[in-house]
């Protein structure tokens, strides 16, 4: 279209004409073409998000951008998700649906204020870095599990992001290359096969301890109403809070210890109160 983009910083940054109505109408039919492209594909029940910029509240360079594209796609139809740092997230927030969290800014400080917040702007909380994403906390069976399982249940996470999922080359499986920044969750090996890895495992097991959680809570609920069942529901969710307090939060950025041993004792102890309450309706 012959117009100048920003040239300061080509990931940021807002220029006159992109403000211009033939501009934003054009970007605006393109974001339509992709979502009729992936409608062909997935069908229209597909739900699938617009992510812009990266990381626009860690950088003052690309919060106009952010706002600017974000609104943009909202005005056609589209919902957004974007990974966040700090409060920045709130001017996104009429124009957003997913924040997606770096786990240390959930804190049982914090915690409250923050899904408040949240619930007033419509927007959900997701959280990507508590399962092993980052070099200082190279993936395996913990932080892995501790991160989508136990740890994602107590902060109300809706979902979870893992920034790699494999490597686009092939290397040695022997060597160590793929860990050397970013841990993958897979690796090619030689023959281009993908290999899983106990950081996918670990992933694995939270994804089931969370449903285990999830699952007695329901139960829960349900025991609450009948009269005979009451008293022991009313026990078990009293004795799960007690439970959940074992779980250990964030320490300043750091993955508090949880070893893998002591997060199947905690799911087998729910599973042993999800049989007793069913155990009860029959």
């Amino acid at each position: 279209m012959n117009y100048e983009l920003p040239q300061i910083n080509s990931k940021g940054g807002v220029n006159k004409a992109m403000l211009t109505p033939q501009f934003e109408t054009s970007y605006k039919a393109a974001l339509t073409e992709i979502d009729k492209f992936i409608k062909n594909l997935t069908g229209d029940d597909f739900k699938w998000f617009f992510m812009g910029i990266d990381e626009p509240g860690a950088f003052l360079s690309r919060q106009d951008r952010a706002i600017w594209e974000y609104r943009l796609a909202k005005s056609a139809g589209l919902q957004g998700a974007a990974f966040m740092h700090g409060p920045f997230w709130k001017k996104l927030a009429p124009y957003n649906r997913v924040n997606i969290f770096s786990y240390i800014d959930y804190t049982q400080e914090n915690l409250g204020t923050l899904l408040a917040e949240l619930k007033q702007y419509e927007n959900l909380p997701y959280q990507y870095g508590a399962s092993g994403v980052y070099g200082n906390i190279p993936g395996g069976l913990m932080p892995s599990r501790w991160g989508t399982g136990f740890f994602a249940w107590k902060t109300r996470s809706r979902g979870q992001i893992s920034w790699i999922y494999s490597l686009h080359r092939k290397i040695d499986p022997e060597g160590t290359a793929h860990m050397s920044w970013y841990p993958t969750i897979t690796y090619a090996d030689k023959n281009g096969s993908l290999i899983s890895t106990l950081q996918w495992e670990g992933i694995r097991e939270g994804i089931d301890d969370y449903c285990y959680l999830y699952t007695l809570m329901k139960i829960i609920s349900s025991a609450k109403k009948v009269p005979k069942n009451s008293k022991d529901a009313i026990e078990i969710e009293y004795k799960l809070e007690k439970l959940l307090s074992c779980v250990p939060w964030n320490d300043l950025g750091k993955i508090p210890k949880f070893d893998n041993d002591g997060a199947s004792k905690l799911r087998w102890q729910i599973a042993s109160w999800i049989m007793k309450l069913r155990g009860q309706e029959k």
